[in-house]
């Protein structure tokens, strides 16, 4: 007859509870999948504006002109679609929180959010500086270069999958780089379809 050591459900239970202190469990894949729905919303509205879907002399001449309704219709766009993820991944991972009686606010939590928004808080300055001194064809590249970089800071917190979601946006930016025409069609991949996907797999594999 077989017996169970009780001693190796404790070291279970340890390494369950140390996983749960340093990982942010609350997180959700529906919230990539919104935010993904969210940017393939936004680069629709970006290609009416442009008239278009590549970033080619025509088009960037529409951003620069005056007056500034084709900036400002952008710019609102991507506010809005960023304003729009972040509020649907809040009460997404709210929901979570509450139906697993986790804690949406603790320390993974925290030091998440910390290593995820200064990256991207310097890269909203970094592109600020571009579209300040004109220079909107390398907009797209440096958002896919620092949502990149700030979600492999951030990775350490979740699910090591983000690694590989992060390294596909890194992977796009430097993509735009040399492609620069196609910027809207990159940005569409990087903040439309790529959330998708993973938000996709993170929820088939943990939260199904």
């Amino acid at each position: 007859m077989l017996t169970i050591d009780p001693n190796l459900d404790e070291l279970h239970e340890i390494r369950d509870i140390m996983r749960r202190s340093t990982t942010f469990m609350s997180l959700t894949g529906l919230a990539g999948v919104m935010a993904g729905l969210y940017g393939i919303a936004a680069s629709v509205v970006a290609s009416l504006i442009l008239k278009g879907v590549w970033l080619n002399e025509q088009a960037l001449a529409r951003i620069a002109g005056e007056p500034e309704g084709a900036r400002l219709h952008l710019a609102l766009t991507a506010v809005g679609a960023l304003i729009a993820a972040l509020l649907t991944g809040m009460l997404l991972t709210l929901r979570k929180a509450r139906t697993q009686n986790l804690a949406a606010w603790d320390g993974s939590s925290r030091r998440f959010a910390l290593h995820l928004f200064i990256p991207l808080l310097a890269g909203a300055a970094f592109v600020a500086m571009f579209l300040l001194h004109g220079q909107y064809q390398f907009v797209v590249p440096a958002m896919l270069l620092f949502f990149g970089c700030a979600l492999l800071a951030a990775a350490r917190f979740v699910p090591l999958d983000m690694v590989w979601f992060a390294l596909g946006e890194i992977a796009l930016g430097l993509a735009a780089c040399f492609a620069l025409e196609a910027g809207l069609l990159l940005w569409l991949a990087g903040f439309g379809l790529l959330p998708i996907i993973y938000g996709t797999v993170m929820y088939l594999k943990y939260e199904r």
